[in-house]
């Protein structure tokens, strides 16, 4: 069954990654919001990234993750790993990019459960939920 709803919650949020990540159309903002949710089930324990995920539209969700313990990334690493799925190498782009998605995950996620998600993350990585350090700076 078609759920209007859930498609144009799903749209909003997509467009607000594209905004601003700065992508030309939607199907970027869809790989990119994917390759980074993903890679951010692989970083957090499982529990936790269905926790945070919860209010985001269904289609946008990562599969259910691996229960038990989460894969230690930094920033680097997390960034090197969400490149492999968008066109995009260059690491201060990627920041940017991903930090568009994550930003775009706190907006929607409960403050206690992305608090939780940031106690489980170093803190160059948490920092990508604050945005990039050119918005940071700006």
């Amino acid at each position: 069954m078609y759920d209007e709803s859930t498609d144009g919650a799903e749209e909003r949020f997509l467009a607000r990654v594209q905004q601003h990540a700065g992508l030309t159309n939607r199907a970027e903002a869809r790989r990119l919001t994917e390759a980074t949710l993903n890679e951010l089930a692989v970083a957090v324990s499982g529990g936790q990234v269905e926790q945070l995920v919860r209010n985001l539209p269904e289609p946008l969700q990562p599969g259910t993750p691996k229960a038990g313990q989460a894969t230690a990334f930094d920033k680097q690493a997390f960034l090197d790993a969400v490149s492999g799925s968008v066109p995009s190498t260059d690491l201060e782009e990627m920041e940017v990019l991903a930090s568009a998605v994550l930003n775009a995950v706190r907006e929607e996620a409960p403050d206690r459960q992305v608090d939780d998600t940031l106690a489980q993350l170093p803190p160059d990585l948490a920092a990508l939920f604050h945005g990039s350090p050119r918005d940071r700076e700006a």
